[in-house]
């Protein structure tokens, strides 16, 4: 019998290793994991992150078209070079302020892909887009999917979220392999557990979701960044239509407006709207949140933290059509849909909406949620017994 298994069976506690966006230089992503680092702990298990999985997401796609000659050629070529120069420098720049929070909230373990099977008795992989190709650089993919380059290590998937829209058949035929290396999996959205031929997915709380209000006060700042009532708007929607869509129910509510962005070409545009700001620490997004009188979001993430600090809130969507996105089943299994509205949706209707008290009782699903934990992390031991 391995290391591994005697620990588990004699119940000591465990050495869990998390596989998720814990490089991201995304506040939703980091706070996430925090929040499951932190569950797990609060269980009694030796928690960290594994420190082979790469930087996050792909922080640059090449926009180069290869088809195109001539003087065009070397215009896409130059803006290109430009870009990714601009994107990695922006990049830099965020993860040098959020080194503090990493240090504090992070733990990281130093482990090669190779050593996973050795260091660790459980790995479980989530939350976030882990089962989302598009948002995994390949060689963070392959382990979120199970293939682990040496050796074998109990896995649990918790919370997995493919992303928005249908999977396409090679992603899909992927993910059915890929459910063969879990013990058990759950689902953020139930979306995916349907597209791969699940009837009833368990869906459970993204991990933001688990903690309870008091349990952000360690990140929030004391001191407002804001002495006025004002409104804040998380955006991960690059649509100007929104950005002012945002501005426009400020005024019209006389408030103040400051608007978050979490992609970097805000970083270097001078025609935004007042007030924007880019670059936050998780602790400034949630103190920026905490404080505000009311939130207006476009982030899967901006719209669940503000749903656990009770905050009043809107998720403004630029799709209609995209009725399956990850906030909108978020917020139909939790009845809160009339606060999914959109970019062309009437000005009063956003205002009222807004404005309009919510009740939200979370402890059913938190505690849902926290008995597949421990009663996956619990099979285990029997099934090796």
């Amino acid at each position: 019998m391995s290391n591994a298994a005697l620990r588990i069976v004699k119940g000591v506690k465990l050495k869990i290793g998390i596989l998720t966006y814990h490089k991201a230089c995304n506040c939703g992503a980091l706070i996430q994991a925090w929040a499951l680092h932190k569950v797990l702990t609060r269980m009694g298990h030796n928690v960290s992150f594994p420190s082979c999985i790469k930087t996050g997401v792909p922080i640059f796609r090449w926009q180069f078209n290869r088809q195109r000659r001539g003087v065009f050629a070397i215009i896409d070529f130059v803006a290109s070079c430009r870009n990714a120069f601009r994107t990695a420098l922006y990049n830099g720049y965020l993860r040098a302020r959020l080194a503090s929070f990493k240090r504090h909230h992070i733990t990281e373990c130093a482990c090669r892909a190779e050593e996973l099977a050795e260091r660790y008795d459980v790995l479980i992989v989530g939350s976030d887009q882990v089962w989302n190709p598009k948002c995994a650089v390949p060689q963070n993919y392959q382990l979120y999917t199970g293939n682990l380059p040496r050796g074998n290590v109990p896995m649990i998937g918790y919370a997995v979220s493919g992303g928005d829209g249908n999977l396409d058949e090679q992603t899909r035929r992927q993910l059915l392999s890929a459910a063969e290396h879990f013990y058990s999996i759950s689902f953020r959205e139930r979306s995916l557990g349907t597209q791969l031929g699940i009837l009833d997915p368990l869906v459970v709380c993204d991990p933001s979701l688990l903690l309870e209000t008091c349990d952000y006060d360690e990140l929030v700042s004391p001191k407002r960044f804001v002495k006025d009532e004002y409104l804040f708007a998380y955006c991960a929607s690059q649509n100007p239509r929104i950005l002012w869509k945002i501005v426009a129910i400020g005024k019209l509510l006389g408030l103040r407006v400051v608007i978050a962005q979490i992609y970097s070409h805000w970083f270097w545009n001078k025609n935004l709207p007042p007030n924007s700001c880019v670059g936050l620490t998780p602790g400034e997004m949630v103190s920026y949140l905490r404080h505000a009188k009311y939130v207006v979001s476009s982030s899967f993430h901006g719209t669940a933290i503000a749903i656990a600090n009770g905050v009043r809130f809107i998720h403004l969507d630029s799709n209609p059509e995209q009725q399956s996105s990850r906030a909108g089943q978020l917020l139909e299994h939790l009845g809160l849909r009339s606060r999914l509205c959109y970019s062309d949706s009437d000005m009063d209707e956003l205002v009222n909406t807004l404005k309009a008290p919510y009740s939200v009782d979370l402890s059913k699903w938190r505690r849902k949620s926290l008995e597949f934990l421990e009663s996956s992390l619990k099979g285990l031991t029997d099934k090796i017994n």
